[in-house]
């Protein structure tokens, strides 16, 4: 199946995320913060990212502008966000 990086700062989330694409056959790259998603994207190339929009240090808005500026090549891997927030605002 395909290459999914997933990214969030809260280790139980990262983990059940990750086990639940492993179960459908997915190759799961997994990093608890933004930085550490930047130093995986060069050499596991995902075809897909999921991350979590509040975690310190680079927040996912942060992440996904960092990717698009340093790493154009990768700019086209779709990219999905999760998160706790409730607030329709945040949604948007």
């Amino acid at each position: 199946m395909g290459k999914i990086l997933c990214i969030d700062d809260e280790k139980i989330m990262l983990k059940a995320v990750s086990i639940v694409l492993r179960e459908f056959g997915h190759d799961v790259a997994v990093a608890t913060n933004g930085e550490d998603g930047l130093k995986k994207l060069p050499e596991f190339k995902p075809e897909l990212i999921i991350c979590d929009v509040s975690m310190p240090g680079m927040d996912g808005f942060e992440f996904l502008k960092a990717i698009r500026g340093k790493h154009p090549e990768l700019a086209d891997i779709p990219f999905i966000y999760m998160s706790a927030r409730i607030d329709h605002r945040d949604m948007i």
